[in-house]
């Protein structure tokens, strides 16, 4: 636990270090520079194991990637990085979510010693995936 701690701090450092350095090469009028640094920081993102931290920096890095392209003029490109960040960061989100309706697709689904389904004791919400009956509905 201590190591994937450190591990997301290391990796929270590196992206203040990038984003800084990205900062300044703008500032300084260097922005082809500031390109080629964020492509490689994009291709180191993408070498790494995935995790919900290096995805959000991935994401961080795509868009401010294509904001440079699009102070160029690069629109289509800019535009393909602003998919790609959207699509990443879903994923993202998403895994969460369907881990949360596992859960509670699992928790309808509980089979009693007698073969029965059983009831959930928890209250749910308007979304879930069982019925009154604590059955599951499947359309």
């Amino acid at each position: 636990m201590e190591r994937v701690k450190a591990q997301e701090e290391h990796e929270e450092q590196s992206n203040q270090n990038w984003s800084e350095t990205v900062e300044d090469l703008v500032t300084a009028g260097d922005t082809e520079g500031a390109i080629t640094l964020l492509e490689t920081e994009v291709s180191r993102l993408e070498t790494l194991n995935p995790s919900e931290a290096a995805n959000l920096q991935l994401v961080s890095a795509l868009t401010e990637l294509a904001k440079l392209y699009s102070s160029k003029h690069f629109s289509l490109k800019s535009d393909e990085l602003l998919s790609r960040a959207s699509l990443i960061k879903q994923r993202t989100s998403g895994d969460v979510e369907s881990v949360e309706k596992e859960d509670e697709i699992s928790k309808c689904n509980a089979v009693s010693n007698d073969g029965h389904l059983e009831k959930s004791s928890n209250p749910r919400d308007d979304v879930s995936p069982c019925s009154d009956d604590g059955m599951s509905i499947y359309y």
